[in-house]
């Protein structure tokens, strides 16, 4: 497995590939997979002093985030 650290604040997809060799012994049917995600930590201050842009987390998101 990999881990990796994500730096911006905001939504995110997951994507999962398998080699086309899996279906030589799966088939080619979808195969069911179940992912955990685990989230450490509080949410630091930013090193950032401008303006966020595109990156900057709305209080509509923050609401969006706390409901799931």
């Amino acid at each position: 497995s990999q881990v990796n650290t994500l730096r911006f604040a905001g939504w995110y997809y997951l994507s999962v590939t398998l080699s086309p060799k899996v279906a030589e012994s799966y088939g080619k049917d979808p195969i069911v997979l179940t992912m955990s995600v685990q989230v450490k930590n509080k949410a630091g201050a930013s090193p950032y002093e401008g303006d966020p842009g595109i990156f900057a987390v709305t209080d509509k998101d923050k609401e969006l985030a706390e409901s799931g």
